[in-house]
Protein backbone atom coordinates (compact mmCIF):
# COMPACT_ATOMS: atom_id res chain seq x y z
CA UNK A 1 0.00 0.00 0.00
CA UNK A 2 1.33 3.41 -0.98
CA UNK A 3 1.57 6.20 1.62
CA UNK A 4 -0.88 8.99 0.71
CA UNK A 5 0.75 11.77 2.75
CA UNK A 6 -1.12 14.44 4.65
CA UNK A 7 -2.38 16.66 1.80
CA UNK A 8 -5.97 15.34 1.96
CA UNK A 9 -6.57 15.84 5.68
CA UNK A 10 -4.71 19.17 5.73
CA UNK A 11 -6.77 20.48 2.80
CA UNK A 12 -9.98 19.38 4.50
CA UNK A 13 -9.01 21.16 7.71
CA UNK A 14 -8.17 24.34 5.80
CA UNK A 15 -11.52 24.30 4.02
CA UNK A 16 -13.42 23.81 7.28
CA UNK A 17 -11.51 26.63 8.99
CA UNK A 18 -12.16 28.91 6.01
CA UNK A 19 -15.90 28.21 6.09
CA UNK A 20 -16.11 28.77 9.85
CA UNK A 21 -14.16 32.04 9.54
CA UNK A 22 -16.46 33.30 6.80
CA UNK A 23 -19.54 32.42 8.85
CA UNK A 24 -18.12 34.26 11.85
CA UNK A 25 -17.84 37.41 9.74
CA UNK A 26 -21.36 37.15 8.34
CA UNK A 27 -23.75 39.92 9.27
CA UNK A 28 -27.46 40.52 9.00
CA UNK A 29 -28.46 43.26 6.57
CA UNK A 30 -32.01 44.55 6.70
CA UNK A 31 -33.93 45.49 3.53
CA UNK A 32 -37.28 47.28 3.65
CA UNK A 33 -38.67 49.37 0.81
CA UNK A 34 -40.46 51.60 3.35
CA UNK A 35 -37.44 52.31 5.59
CA UNK A 36 -36.92 55.98 6.32
CA UNK A 37 -33.71 55.97 8.37
CA UNK A 38 -30.05 55.98 7.39
CA UNK A 39 -30.50 53.23 4.73
CA UNK A 40 -27.36 51.39 5.88
CA UNK A 41 -28.99 48.02 6.68
CA UNK A 42 -28.04 48.09 10.36
CA UNK A 43 -31.63 47.78 11.64
CA UNK A 44 -35.18 47.71 10.33
CA UNK A 45 -35.46 51.48 10.85
CA UNK A 46 -32.21 52.03 8.92
CA UNK A 47 -32.76 49.27 6.35
CA UNK A 48 -31.62 49.50 2.74
CA UNK A 49 -34.55 50.31 0.51
CA UNK A 50 -33.58 47.79 -2.19
CA UNK A 51 -31.95 44.38 -2.30
CA UNK A 52 -29.60 45.64 -5.03
CA UNK A 53 -28.24 48.36 -2.69
CA UNK A 54 -27.77 45.79 0.11
CA UNK A 55 -25.87 43.40 -2.18
CA UNK A 56 -23.70 46.22 -3.56
CA UNK A 57 -22.73 47.23 -0.01
CA UNK A 58 -21.39 43.69 0.45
Amino acid sequence: MKHQGTKGPVLTILVVVSVITNLAHARIVHVDIDAAGANNGASWADAFRSLQDALAAG
